[in-house]
């Protein structure tokens, strides 16, 4: 646990310094034996620092002895993707789907996933079948808003921006939201959210 505290630490300040204090507090485990835990912990420090196939083993070990771990799912298809395996990638993500079809977080990384590859019509319905499942979660609409937003769906994408933004106020959302007034033409409107996004974080 000191370890995955250390790890959400490098992922917040990007300093390197605590994947190596991370590592090293797994290590001392790892010495006592090979648990479903210390592999997932190990995968994810090996995942932060780029070490795609080392990360992509730690996973496979973890889900060998704990094979309904969707989370070990979700972080080995991203693994899977960062190596251009987008095939492997998207059955990794259906595997997990199967397993626990309720779970929003893995429709959300699927949703991106899609998006990101350019099959925006699956991934508007991946994100979707997520706010399903969990409406009030801010970060599907602004995915939601991000994915119409590369389709060119400025109303559709304007709507999802302004239902996260309706459910957590935070700089990306206002920015986004924006950048679509800004290309449909409403300037003022452009202005006003941007004026609110550098509130939030002047820096």
């Amino acid at each position: 646990k000191l370890a995955e505290a250390y790890l959400r630490q490098n992922l917040i300040t990007r300093d390197p310094k605590w994947l190596a204090k991370a590592d090293a507090e797994v290590a001392k485990v790892a010495g006592a034996g090979r648990s479903s835990e210390v592999a997932m912990s190990q995968a994810l420090i090996r995942k932060a620092t780029g070490n795609w196939q080392e990360a992509i083993r730690l996973f496979q070990e973890a889900l060998k002895s704990d094979p309904a771990n969707v989370e070990a799912y979700r972080f080995l298809a991203e693994t899977w993707d960062s190596t251009g395996h987008a095939k492997e990638a998207e059955e990794t993500y259906r595997q997990a789907i199967r397993l626990r079809p309720a779970y929003w977080p893995l429709w959300k990384s699927l949703g991106d996933f899609y998006s990101s590859h350019q099959k925006f019509g699956q991934a508007e319905e991946a994100l979707s079948t997520g706010i399903g499942l969990a409406a009030e979660t801010p970060s599907l609409y602004y995915n939601l808003g991000a994915n119409y937003f590369r389709m060119g769906r400025w109303a559709d994408a304007g709507k999802a921006f302004e239902k996260s933004l309706a459910l957590k106020p935070n700089p990306l959302g206002y920015a986004n939201l924006g950048t679509v007034r800004f290309f449909e033409g409403n300037y003022a409107e452009a202005a006003k959210q941007c004026e609110a996004a550098t509130r939030l974080q002047p820096a």
